[in-house]
């Protein structure tokens, strides 16, 4: 039967064969061999973006939880604060720094008077009133010095008046009449403590 076939239909069978057997081939072991090489590629790329943002993460959570670190060891000295259990603490604290602080500035402190604690939030303000006496320059290093200095004053209201030409004796000539109402804060009791 196969000799009766003409020559150019057995090449045109056998090329037939051929491409079936080679289409056979390609379906049944190389197409899913490379669809799943493909797939294995693009997953391989996806954990690779996952490590990255992962390891990004991961820096990102060591730096805040240095930041916070540092935040926390700043917040336990809590200079910023008064370091005192109660007011009359507080007020004696209060007053040794601006007394020092008026005498560092060449002044002539004369008296201070503790006015009424108030509850702001969860701390206590302590306020008091200063009265002094001091050249123009060490007024304004004074300022500075309250307001920069640690724990934290704020110089909340300022009276300046000079002496008319009848001064005492004992005040020197370009002296100022001050008086400073200066606030400090004192962290409530559980941080005093803790």
């Amino acid at each position: 039967m196969m000799h009766n076939v003409s020559p150019g239909l057995r090449r045109l069978l056998a090329v037939s064969i051929l491409i079936a057997f080679v289409s056979l081939i390609w379906s049944a072991a190389i197409e899913p061999a490379l669809k799943s090489y493909t797939e294995n590629v693009a997953q391989t790329e996806r954990m690779h973006a996952a490590i990255a943002r992962s390891r990004a993460s991961a820096n990102k959570l060591e730096k805040l939880r240095a930041d916070l670190e540092r935040a926390k060891e700043s917040q336990a000295g809590l200079g910023g604060f008064l370091d005192a259990s109660n007011e009359s603490i507080a007020s004696a604290e209060m007053q040794d720094l601006i007394r020092n602080a008026v005498t560092e500035m060449g002044g002539d402190l004369r008296s201070t008077q503790m006015l009424n604690a108030v509850e702001e939030s969860s701390f206590r303000r302590i306020t008091m009133e200063a009265q002094l006496a001091i050249d123009i320059e060490g007024f304004r290093d004074l300022l500075y010095e309250l307001e920069a200095a640690t724990p934290y004053l704020f110089v909340d209201a300022v009276i300046v008046s000079s002496r008319p030409p009848r001064r005492r004796a004992s005040q020197a000539d370009g002296q100022l009449d001050v008086t400073l109402t200066v606030s400090g804060y004192v962290r409530p009791v559980e941080q005093v403590s803790g």
